[in-house]
């Protein structure tokens, strides 16, 4: 890293910028995949997707490390949600006559009214 590179780094870490930058690392991966599922559609020899797909994956896999190091209250609510997610489909397909309320339940839960 150029001592530029650092400087402004250390900038955005003491400022408390720090969300905001690790925003913009993310926006700049999605913006990443983005341009490679485009691409994909676009060739058309089978080495070339084989080798796009593979890019993407990793590209994913970094982005989703990333997001769960940097910013773990994401990580937490998507861990809580998938969790609440699988217990009504599991609830559901117990008591299917209670499926009403179940959901009921959940959409108070996703609005704030715990």
């Amino acid at each position: 890293m150029t001592g530029d590179k650092f400087r402004a780094a250390s900038l955005i870490v003491a400022g408390g910028g720090i969300e905001q930058a690790m925003g913009r690392v993310v926006s700049a991966g999605l913006i990443r995949c983005e341009a490679l599922l485009e691409r994909i559609d676009e060739i058309s020899d089978p080495a070339e997707v084989v080798q796009t797909v593979a890019t993407l994956g990793d590209a994913i896999a970094k982005l989703r490390a990333a997001a769960k190091n940097l910013m773990p209250e994401a990580d937490r609510l998507a861990v809580e949600t998938g969790a609440i997610k699988g217990f009504v489909d599991l609830f559901i397909r117990l008591h299917p006559a209670q499926a009403e309320a179940a959901l009921s339940a959940v959409e108070a839960w996703a609005a704030g009214q715990r």
